[in-house]
Formats: C-alpha cells, structure tokens, sequence
C-alpha cells in the first residue's frame, strides 16, 4: 500500500478527467479514517475533495468545491497537488516565520531570571511586569520588544502573570507576590 505514491508519480492521468485507481482510492479512505481531530480537519477535506473528484462516483468540480466548501480554484490546486507528489502532496506544508531574535539559550536565560524576583536581577521592585521585562531584555540582550511581543514570549517560555491573592490571615512571601512567573509544571 506505501508503493501509491510511486504509481501516483509514475501514472499520469490523462488529459481530460481526474481517476483514482482502486488501490488509490482504497489507501486515501483508510488515511482519511485514521484522521481524527481538528488538527487534520484540512487534510481531511483535501482528501474528500480528491475522493470525490477522482474516486468511484466521479463528481464535478464546482459540485465537489462547494461541498467541500472551498473555491474551484482550490480544489483544483489540491488535485493538481496531488497529480504531482501523491499524498504527501496533500500535507500541509511547513508554516516559515521570521526567527526569534533571541537564540534558544537567550531564552531559556530571561525564563531563569523572570522566574526569580526582581530584586535578584538588580531592581528595586518586587514585581516582574511586562515593561520591566522589557527593560531587562533590551539591557541584558541588546534587543528591543514591543510590550505584546515581551507578553506572547513570556506565555511561550510558560510563564504566566499572577494577580496577588487577596489578603489572608497570614499572607507568605509567594501569595502576595505578582507579576510574571512560572507556571507550576503539570
């Protein structure tokens, strides 16, 4: 069943008309079942859209887009995705993002010092906020963050900002402490 992907490179279909063979048609529904959760919902349709054009029942382009609730141009792009690498065609691809200006131990080195207090890495504050964060990175790394941008870095490097608890009958040094700090692991 892995040798689809070579007849799929090797057997070009002809002009007109978009067939699937049998062991085609039966090797993309047993993918398409194994498929489950939101995180293959696309693959999912791409698969129907390519069962549905080129499978048993063959079924018109615009008929089969709009069921699988795509533009034409779409489902054509799948199909066409799929003459050239077979299934692996029909993956997603690999969503590129411009790099981190801070390299991994930059990272793993701001996480050690938000996850003390301030007063250690030299401040006169007792409470990590976003600006402050800012401050550390841009003397620490020489790099310059917006405040959303030092916030997603910090949810990412699973730090989290911390309300102060209301006030108890013998309030500890870590309930009355605020700001941003590390999420206890899970």
């Amino acid at each position: 069943m892995e040798n689809v992907e070579g007849i799929r490179k090797n057997s070009k279909n002809a002009k007109k008309g978009f067939v699937l063979s049998a062991e085609e048609v039966e090797f993309l529904k047993a993918k398409q079942k194994k498929l489950k959760g939101r995180e293959h919902r696309d693959l999912r349709g791409r698969i129907k859209g390519v069962l549905m054009v080129g499978g048993d029942e063959p079924t018109k382009h615009n008929i089969v887009a709009s069921r699988c609730k795509v533009h034409v141009r779409t489902l054509r792009d799948w199909l066409a995705r799929y003459r050239e690498s077979g299934y692996e065609g029909l993956l997603n691809k690999p969503l590129t993002g411009r790099p981190s200006r801070l390299s991994d131990e930059q990272k793993a080195e701001l996480k050690e010092i938000v996850s003390k207090s301030p007063e250690e890495a030299g401040f006169d504050t007792g409470t990590w906020t976003s600006p402050l964060v800012k401050q550390l990175i841009s003397t620490r790394f020489g790099e310059d963050f917006s405040l959303n941008n030092i916030q997603y870095m910090l949810h990412k490097l699973n730090l989290s900002f911390k309300l102060p608890q209301k006030k108890t009958e013998e309030p500890t040094r870590q309930s009355r402490r605020s700001g941003w700090i590390a999420d206890s692991p899970s």
